[in-house]
């Protein structure tokens, strides 16, 4: 498919913002006086998008992924940059997020459509499926050295900068994108199957584990060693060994639940270790690859369950999945220790979602 990459960085630009701002949750607390207003401005964006992130399916069945890029990116943007503007406001701030919002479900959803509807073999799509969350963990990485490291000094101008780069890259980019297009005479009939909720939840459920990971560890290490600089670090380094999981599972042919066991073991021993702040983060950072397997493999396991109605069904289960975003940052208030341990039982809790396939 033409332009396939450029589809590729949308998951990249979401996550960039989502987990920068989640990485800036002490300045944020500290600018509105709240942490319940802190969390709301980090979680209105995915509330958002889970109840309207159904329409954009209905967008890309009938105009297709060029004008759903231009649209979604377009619109996503500029609630970007007015979040900017009035990032100090916060009445307006969580407005023009939950505006953001409208369209951030667009994003990964096009991505996922795009390379679901395609014409590739079943293994360059788990390969393609895993750029996307690559793409995704990259932003994660990126995020809290750009936008979180912003918020130590001024972030207006980092968020507006990168507002106005994200419309250039639309307008620019657009045009290099094919539609692809059901052909609805010869196209069979969708068969829509409950079953999608399975990859829904479990998608859910390894979401919400990275983002409250993502939200609660720089506060954690700031309170430790009173270093707001190595907090956003060390979030970036968890997001790096998401990243490496996210290229390590397209060689892991299948749906396996071992994957999510091993996540929920190595959290269980941070838990235990938390103490040692060597041992913690090392353990952590391990939970953190194997999530970044899942998180790819939950994609797969959409892709596959939704077969037969492409553009509902991973529409659907991007939107949905998003709601890990959402809680993710209520999640992650209170003890470390709890936290970890929490995480460890609802990833094993999640493994029931999963249906050994190969």
């Amino acid at each position: 498919m033409k332009g396939l990459r450029l589809l590729f960085m949308l998951p990249f630009l979401s996550i960039f913002v989502q987990v920068g701002f989640s990485s800036a949750f002490s300045q944020l607390s500290n600018i509105y006086s709240s942490s319940v207003a802190a969390s709301t401005f980090i979680g209105v964006t995915p509330l958002t998008g889970i109840f309207l992130g159904f329409l954009w399916a209905r967008m890309l069945k009938r105009y297709g992924e060029r004008k759903t890029f231009l649209t979604a990116l377009t619109g996503w943007a500029v609630s970007i940059f007015f979040v900017g503007i009035f990032l100090n406001n916060i009445f307006a701030a969580i407005i023009f997020r939950a505006v953001q919002g409208i369209f951030e479900p667009a994003l990964y959803s096009t991505a996922l459509t795009g390379v679901s509807k395609s014409n590739m073999s079943v293994s360059e799509k788990v390969k393609s499926y895993g750029i996307i969350e690559l793409m995704g963990s990259l932003g994660a990485v990126a995020g809290p050295s750009v936008i979180g490291n912003s918020f130590l000094f001024d972030p207006k101008p980092v968020i507006v900068g990168f507002s106005v780069f994200c419309i250039l890259f639309c307008f620019f980019g657009f045009k290099r994108i094919d539609t692809i297009r059901a052909d609805l005479e010869n196209h069979e009939k969708s068969t829509f199957s409950f079953e999608i909720f399975k990859a829904v939840f479990f998608g859910l459920a390894v979401l919400l584990s990275i983002v409250a990971i993502q939200v609660a560890l720089p506060s954690f290490v700031e309170d430790r060693f009173s270093n707001p600089f190595l907090g956003k670090m060390m979030v970036s380094a968890f997001s790096l060994f998401l990243m490496i999981g996210n290229l390590v599972k397209h060689r892991i042919k299948g749906i396996n639940s071992w994957m999510i066991l091993f996540a929920a073991l190595f959290l269980f021993f941070a838990y235990m270790t938390i103490d040692i702040s060597i041992l913690f983060v090392i353990f952590l950072n391990i939970a953190g690859f194997f999530l970044g397997i899942n998180m790819t493999m939950s994609s797969e396991y959409a892709s596959m369950i939704s077969s037969s109605f492409k553009d509902t069904g991973m529409t659907l289960f991007s939107s949905l999945r998003t709601s890990g975003n959402f809680m993710g940052p209520y999640v992650a208030q209170g003890n470390m220790g709890s936290l970890v341990l929490f995480l460890s039982v609802i990833s094993l809790f999640s493994a029931a979602f999963l249906k050994t396939e190969k």
